[in-house]
């Protein structure tokens, strides 16, 4: 009789370990997708963002009198704002980022599988505190 309740404790046991094993595979597999998605917004970022040295120059000869003269360099400078301002908005939700819940929660959340955790071994040994 005690083999079969040490038996059905362990089986409690190892499927309560399971469970925490699967919750944090699934923690870890969240995270390494978040990590991916930030490398990659950053590489966009810096990438995408000319360097200063890039906007100092000035174009010189005909073609910069002309585009300074007839109002060509005030579209491409707006241009390159606004490309400039879309890709900080980006990277911005990026960080932020809909998949991500607030730090608080995710230690919420980590807390209380711990508990249940705790719990379930309790349960197992049959050492739980009475209720």
């Amino acid at each position: 009789m005690e083999k079969k309740t040490a038996m059905g404790a362990r089986a409690r046991l190892l499927a309560a370990v399971g469970a925490a094993e699967r919750q944090q595979n699934a923690m870890v597999t969240r995270h390494m997708s978040e990590r991916a998605a930030l490398r990659q917004t950053h590489e966009a970022y810096t990438t995408g963002v000319r360097p200063a040295s890039a906007l100092a120059k000035q174009p010189k000869g005909l073609i910069g009198f002309l585009q300074r003269i007839t109002g060509i360099q005030a579209f491409k400078e707006a241009s390159y704002r606004r490309d400039d301002a879309r890709r900080e908005q980006f990277a911005q939700a990026a960080i932020r980022g809909p998949w991500s819940p607030p730090r608080p929660a995710r230690r919420k959340q980590e807390i209380s599988r711990r508990a249940e955790a705790l719990k379930a071994q309790e349960d197992a040994r049959g050492t739980a505190p009475p209720k």
